[in-house]
C-alpha cells in the first residue's frame, strides 16, 4: 500500500493539515491509523518543512504545501517518485528558499 504519513505539529495544523486529513479519509475510507490494500493512512510528528506546509511523507517522499484540492494528486505523484536522496532534499530547499 500506499503509506501516507500527514504531519500533525502544530505549524501545519495551523496551515490546513486537518483539512487535507478529511480529504484524504473521504477518497480513501480511511481513518488515521487504519490501512487497506491501497493505503497506509497515519499522523506524523513535526518534519522539518513548517514554512511550506501542511507536509505530508508518502512512501518516504516529502510532499510539502498539500491543500484538499491537490492531496490526492500529490499523493499519487509522491507514490510513484524514487525517495530523494539527502542530497537532493538539501538541493531543493535551497532553490525553494530562494524563491
Amino acid at each position: 500500500p500506499t503509506v501516507v504519513r500527514v504531519c500533525q505539529d502544530c505549524s501545519c495544523m495551523e496551515n490546513g493539515a486537518e483539512a487535507i486529513l478529511k480529504k484524504i479519509e473521504d477518497e480513501t475510507g480511511l481513518t488515521l491509523g487504519e490501512k487497506n490494500k491501497n493505503f497506509d493512512l497515519d499522523y506524523s510528528a513535526c518534519l522539518g518543512g513548517c514554512d511550506f506546509g501542511p507536509n505530508m511523507l508518502v512512501n518516504n517522499n516529502f510532499v510539502m504545501g498539500a491543500n484538499p484540492d491537490n492531496v490526492m494528486k500529490k499523493i499519487a505523484e509522491a507514490a510513484e517518485t524514487k525517495p530523494l536522496t539527502q542530497k537532493e532534499k538539501e538541493e531543493n530547499l535551497d532553490k525553494l528558499l530562494e524563491d
